[in-house]
């Protein structure tokens, strides 16, 4: 790691105690799809082992119990463990989207109250023009916490009309908007949708998850997408994180940094000061 990054937020964590916790069905049947062990327990002693001598200082740990109720109980438990793991944790929780308004803001406040909430992702079933959305914009704003946005090339366009008529939601697009495939169709269709977003609205970029479409980790095939995302939304709104242990898929730690050191390093220290800890520290209250 270039001498230039003496600190990094790691903004997109999971940690997962799958013989604890039985929540993540979702984990399992990934890893079944992917023939990998990927349902299998992911602690903070192990997230250590992974980034090995990465100057790693502060996490935000996403909620991945997809497909359950149990967010308040996942965000439980990461309290019970954040406290010994070395690092400053904060959470993204999440919301069951086919709840009433009454029973989401409830949902929402159990989780805010354990004090390490910092924002809310749905993985699946938020729609930008149902009430859900609308009642969880509504709690976030009033919180003045963050929404992780899961969008794709194919409904990005909606969730930025949705987002320029909230200017005060606090946003970041998960997983560099989540392409849907590595082939040049698919680029640019991304490359299209990304740009729009980035210039009507407000919002930051996790440049993460690329190891999802690229499945490697080489500066080669990961360049023009995190120079994309840099170009787009500048260098006040673009934040790392690693999608560990997902993207772990396909490389190490250790491979990850090299790419985007290899990739940024040639820019100045204070542009690389935000893209590694400081936005993360002011968008999440770290």
């Amino acid at each position: 790691m270039t001498a230039q990054i003496n600190r990094i937020v790691d903004a997109h964590v999971h940690w997962w105690d799958v013989e604890a916790n039985p929540w993540y069905e979702y984990i399992r049947n990934v890893g079944e799809m992917t023939g990998t062990n990927l349902h299998s327990n992911y602690l903070p002693a192990d997230y250590r082992r992974s980034i090995g001598d990465a100057k790693v200082s502060k996490v935000i740990h996403v909620s991945a119990v997809v497909g359950t109720q149990r967010y308040v109980d996942e965000l439980r438990w990461v309290d019970s463990v954040a406290a010994g793991s070395g690092f400053e944790v904060g959470c993204v929780g999440s919301v069951d989207p086919v709840l009433d308004s009454v029973e989401l803001r409830a949902h929402l406040d159990a989780q805010f109250d354990t004090g390490r909430l910092r924002g809310i992702r749905v993985l699946e079933g938020l729609d930008p023009g149902g009430d859900a959305a609308c009642a969880l914009a509504d709690w976030l704003i009033q919180r003045d916490l963050v929404l992780d946005l899961v969008a794709r090339p194919d409904t990005l366009e909606r969730w930025t009309r949705f987002i320029a008529d909230r200017p005060r939601l606090r946003v970041v697009l998960e997983h560099s908007g989540w392409p849907l495939g590595a082939d040049d169709a698919s680029y640019q269709a991304w490359e299209q949708s990304l740009t729009r977003f980035a210039s009507n609205t407000d919002a930051a970029v996790k440049v993460s998850g690329l190891a999802m479409v690229t499945f490697e980790m080489s500066e080669a095939r990961m360049r023009p997408w995190i120079e994309c995302c840099v170009d787009r939304f500048g260098w006040d709104r673009v934040v790392f994180a690693s999608n560990f242990p997902v993207d772990g898929l396909a490389g190490s730690y250790g491979d990850l940094i090299r790419v985007f050191d290899e990739v940024l390093g040639p820019d100045d220290e204070v542009q690389l000061e935000k893209f590694f800890a400081a936005n993360a520290e002011r968008i999440y209250r770290l």
